[in-house]
């Protein structure tokens, strides 16, 4: 068995990253520098670790029943904006994911809009906050009707509440957790990035335009599936000496007609629906929501 600084196990490190939450935090508790940690889970994962990385993005490891990630037939799906969504775009993924036998659903964030909470200017025609939060729940309770277990990687609009409260200087003591807010189901993992025979999918804050995927890609070393940017769909093949990458970008599943959305409409790009089926992490197929 291979330890890591002569003490510790890959399966004792990832329970140490599960619980503290960052590699900063576990560097800090058991007195290794930082750099050296980050150096024993790159080799557990075998590529980039990101301090923003948490330890569901090495369950496979440590033996997860849903988490055990691999040649698996992936639905990506992402930006729902609940409750400003294609109308019927649930009913779209579950025909895509049963016609391409998938097995399991990852959704790349942006399930919420939250846009009554933003820290832009928030149209006085749409619905105050309460009134958004009851239809977002009502359109996630159908997702998860439909899809009764997946995995959700969180995107930039889901986490505007903790954003808001942390520059407010309120502790996350203080909230209910997403899971609880939405009503996820336990069989829904919310996460930060996860990987699926070895591509990571995340919703790729803070990168836009057409080569984010490519951008992400590179900067993870590995193939990545990405979201967030809306007027967007590809799947691009990158080549390296060590191999064949994949850079995905996912389009959204929001509607363009929202109020929400009234930001875009002076754009010349249109958003593109659809959803994107990934098979064994090597194969890929958007699929346009008509």
């Amino acid at each position: 068995m291979k330890l890591y600084g002569k003490r510790f196990t890959s399966e004792r490190l990832l329970e140490l990253l599960g619980r503290l939450g960052t590699i900063t935090a576990v560097a800090e508790h058991i007195g290794e520098r930082r750099r050296t940690i980050s150096h024993w889970y790159q080799d557990i994962r075998g590529g980039v670790v990101n301090e923003k990385v948490k330890a569901d993005i090495f369950v496979s490891i440590a033996g997860d029943k849903l988490l055990n990630l691999s040649n698996r037939n992936v639905l990506f799906m992402t930006d729902t904006h609940y409750p400003y969504n294609r109308k019927g775009c649930e009913d779209f993924c579950k025909e895509i994911y049963d016609k391409e036998e998938c097995d399991l659903v990852i959704m790349g964030g942006d399930l919420v809009d939250l846009h009554s909470t933003s820290r832009h200017m928030s149209d006085p025609d749409l619905p105050n906050s309460k009134s958004e939060l009851e239809k977002a729940v009502e359109c996630c309770e159908r997702l998860f009707s439909i899809f009764p277990e997946g995995i959700l990687t969180l995107g930039n609009h889901d986490l505007r509440i903790i954003r808001k409260a942390t520059g407010s200087g309120i502790s996350r003591s203080f909230l209910k957790t997403f899971e609880q807010v939405y009503k996820i189901p336990e069989e829904w993992k919310v996460v930060e990035h996860v990987m699926v025979d070895g591509i990571i999918y995340q919703h790729g804050n803070d990168l836009s335009g057409d080569n984010a995927a490519t951008t992400w890609t590179m900067k993870n070393l590995c193939s990545t599936a990405i979201g967030h940017v809306h007027s967007v769909s590809s799947i691009k093949y990158l080549k390296s000496a060590k191999g064949m990458y994949l850079a995905i970008s996912c389009g959204c599943l929001a509607d363009q007609s929202a109020l929400s959305m009234a930001y875009s409409k002076s754009y010349p790009r249109r958003f593109v629906n659809g959803v994107t089926v990934i098979k064994n992490g090597t194969h890929a197929q958007f699929f346009p929501m008509p």
